[in-house]
């Protein structure tokens, strides 16, 4: 389907609607645990170039849920995290990594180790709320209608 093949035209793989009408792009990469690691995700080929997203989104799974029909089915197994497209550019610089080819990372929840652990904001999906989502990148505020 299109949102695992880069969204429709490739661009990314879907947007949020403020209620003025903007839409800001989103990506959504997800992963299971790297074998042999409690917590620690692998992402693989987030891309920048040919893109407009401007959030990044990570869906860390530490196991297989029972079902995947209702948020309670997943809401304990699974981790969101958080990047806007200018720090994950920022974090791209600070490491000396291309913004041209796709990258690979390799990320846990409450660690700086990796070269975009630091810039990755986690909360378990069961303690997602608006309330954490608002304190995201300024233009956030303004998709939730404030």
């Amino acid at each position: 389907d299109c949102a695992q093949a880069g969204g429709l035209h490739g661009r990314g793989d879907g947007s949020l609607v403020a209620s003025d009408g903007r839409a800001e792009g989103i990506e959504i990469k997800g992963a299971g645990l790297k074998q042999g690691k409690k917590r620690t995700f692998a992402f693989k080929g987030i891309r920048v170039r040919d893109t407009n997203w401007k959030h990044l989104f990570l869906l860390g799974r530490e196991r297989e849920p029972e079902g995947w029909s209702t948020a309670s089915d997943v809401d304990g197994c699974m981790w969101l995290g958080y990047v806007g497209r200018d720090r994950y550019k920022q974090a791209l610089r600070e490491a000396d990594r291309s913004r041209r080819e796709p990258q690979d990372a390799t990320v846990t929840p409450g660690s700086s180790r990796s070269w975009l652990g630091g810039a990755v904001e986690w909360v378990r999906l069961e303690d997602l709320t608006r309330e954490w989502w608002e304190t995201k990148d300024p233009s956030v505020n303004s998709m939730c209608g404030n």
